[in-house]
């Protein structure tokens, strides 16, 4: 009890996992500690809520790096300056989110009007966006992460980059291809997927001209084909192709090029807008040559398997044809050549493959010896 008049100092203490939230009864608010004065009998009752973490997100700019130059998105070497890229480059962002991610922003932020572009968004990892535009300067590289919570995270990075690309913008260009399908009285809507197919040791003059698009959808356990198209060949539309297909769903895109590496890649289909997906290929040198009888005459052996085996363990065949004449195309590397033909002994030889001057040709003739030659 207190004598009348008297000042007491309340403190609400929480337990752990709770904060203090308001005063009831006799005394009111939310100010703690709180002074009152004892002229009467008084009954108080503190309240506690259950504390609630703020949920953490985080987002990050893990490509390109500080101190960096990318050649053609491919990191060279550090320096002690800032980062600078010559040619495109993919931006790559990680994201730490205690609640579920909405979408991932990529902006790129104009030196010259200080105004920011929206290029990109990403709606499920890997966060990733490829920016190969005519660029030529200072630029930020902006990425904006949202949770479900509308809660949103910053990151940036100041570049210096120097793109020639003049791809010119073809959105609006007519095309003959619907986009939808009629089947019966069904119609199918078919959203654009559209890009460029491009050499990836060049930085100037390089989408490639008549390189085949195709995309593949999975059925069970099959990957079957449901649009293709070939990259145009005239200066408005060169390494530029157009996929047709149907929204909500992982596709398969593989590309080729005659003298390029064939790439693939897995690609989800959003029921909105039109998705932009470039390609990179990797130039092959073609090895060539004969596939002949170990003889005075040096007969060619039609039929024969030419299998070239990669040190990462990727292997590429062929059969030789009239007069037993082979090519391969192969990226440059060591190879292990198996060369097989019924009746014949196996020939196993290494080799290295090397781009050459003007993109000429390598030639090795392999031969054979019969099988009945062989000695005990």
């Amino acid at each position: 009890s207190y004598e009348e008049g008297t000042e007491v100092t309340l403190t609400a203490i929480a337990n752990e996992g709770y904060i203090f939230d308001h005063w009831s009864e006799d005394l009111s608010g939310d100010e703690n500690p709180v002074t009152i004065t004892m002229n009467s009998d008084k009954t108080i009752v503190a309240h506690f809520v259950e504390e609630t973490i703020p949920s953490e997100l985080q987002v990050e700019i893990t490509r390109p790096e500080l101190m960096s130059i990318y050649f053609n998105d491919q990191l060279i070497f550090f320096t002690l300056s800032r980062c600078i890229i010559i040619g495109p480059i993919t931006i790559e962002a990680n994201v730490i989110s205690d609640t579920p991610v909405d979408r991932v922003e990529f902006y790129i932020k104009d030196p010259y009007s200080d105004s920011e572009e929206l290029k990109y968004t990403a709606s499920e990892p890997p966060y990733t966006y490829t920016w190969d535009e005519f660029a030529i300067g200072q630029y930020t590289i902006v990425v904006r992460a949202y949770d479900i919570d509308t809660n949103m995270a910053e990151d940036s990075i100041n570049v210096t980059i120097f793109n020639l690309n003049l791809d010119l913008n073809l959105s609006l260009l007519p095309t003959n291809r619907n986009t939808t399908e009629e089947n019966d009285t069904t119609e199918t809507t078919r959203v654009d997927v559209t890009g460029k197919v491009l050499d990836y040791s060049k930085l100037i003059n390089r989408r490639i001209a008549g390189a085949l698009v195709v995309a593949y959808r999975e059925e069970g356990s099959d990957l079957v084909e449901v649009d293709r198209d070939t990259t145009g060949r005239l200066f408005i539309n060169k390494g530029r192709y157009h996929l047709l297909l149907e929204p909500g769903y992982e596709y398969y895109i593989e590309v080729s090029a005659k003298g390029y590496e064939a790439v693939g890649k897995y690609v989800y289909v959003p029921e909105n807008g039109t998705t932009g997906l470039d390609f990179y290929l990797n130039k092959t040198v073609c090895l060539k040559g004969k596939v002949m009888r170990k003889g005075l005459l040096h007969r060619g052996i039609v039929g024969a398997n030419i299998t070239a085996i990669g040190e990462n363990g990727k292997t590429y065949t062929t059969t030789s044809r009239f007069l037993g004449k082979y090519s391969l195309y192969l990226p440059p590397g060591n190879y292990t050549i198996i060369v097989s033909a019924e009746g014949y002994q196996e020939l196993e030889k290494s080799i290295i493959v090397k781009h050459r001057f003007m993109g000429r040709p390598t030639v090795i003739n392999f031969k054979l010896t019969k099988a009945e030659e062989e000695t005990s």
